[in-house]
């Protein structure tokens, strides 16, 4: 009797794999079936369902990459503040994007509200100063520019804008015409270009620059002196 059973047994097991591969071969005929028939249905199926698969691995990647605290951190540093996150400031906002479910925005908002950015730090005050120096006298602050306008950006909120206002309106620019120290290179620039043909190099560029500013010397006179020059007389004889 058992022995009916386990051969019973076998024989159903049988059947269900042979039945198997029957239906395999039956699909596999089918699909080859299409195939040379020209339609491309089922190919296209199975190429659109690794391409879609392979978008959502991609979509996921790029989604993390771009919701990853640590980057977004970074990111609005480099934006806002222009420079990398200390370690506080990554610890702190990390826990605020995923604790408080802070933005990149919210971060990036808090960062331009920083003292930092306003240039109430003293690191980031002398940068501004020195600047605006370079900018509108064309030199370094002295001990006691720095020290004034330092105090003025942090203790009285004074903008950059105020401290080259300051010092547009200060008798050092006013012995000087009015005229930047970017406007007198030009003028230095155009007067080399129009006798010499050339850019001017550093050592003449701040001699005549200082003269433009200080002796009050036009774009003319400068063009002058480069005539009487022993470059431009060589020049002229070739």
């Amino acid at each position: 009797m058992n022995k009916i059973i386990l051969i019973a047994m076998a024989g159903a097991m049988v059947f269900s794999w042979s039945g198997g591969i029957a239906r395999g071969q039956f699909y596999d005929r089918g699909y080859e079936d299409a195939r040379r028939s020209g339609n491309s249905h089922h190919d296209n199926y199975r190429e659109d369902s690794h391409s879609r698969a392979s978008d959502s691995r991609s979509n996921s990647r790029r989604e993390f990459r771009s919701n990853d605290p640590d980057v977004i951190v970074r990111r609005a540093y480099e934006d806002v503040l222009n420079r990398e996150p200390d370690k506080d400031g990554l610890r702190t906002y990390r826990s605020r994007i995923i604790d408080d479910k802070w933005s990149e925005q919210d971060v990036r908002s808090d960062l331009r509200k920083s003292a930092e950015r306003a240039g109430r730090t003293p690191a980031a005050a002398d940068v501004i100063i020195r600047r605006a120096y370079q900018d509108v006298l064309g030199r370094d602050p002295d001990a006691s520019g720095l020290a004034t306008y330092r105090s003025k950006l942090i203790n009285e909120n004074w903008s950059e804008r105020d401290v080259r206002s300051a010092l547009k309106s200060s008798s050092e620019r006013r012995e000087t015409g009015g005229i930047s120290n970017e406007q007198a290179q030009e003028m230095v620039r155009r007067a080399y270009q129009s006798v010499l043909g050339r850019d001017p190099d550093s050592s003449g560029s701040s001699l005549y620059v200082q003269k433009i500013r200080q002796n009050r010397w036009s774009e003319a006179d400068v063009a002058k002196e480069l005539r009487n020059s022993p470059e431009y007389r060589n020049k002229r004889k070739k």
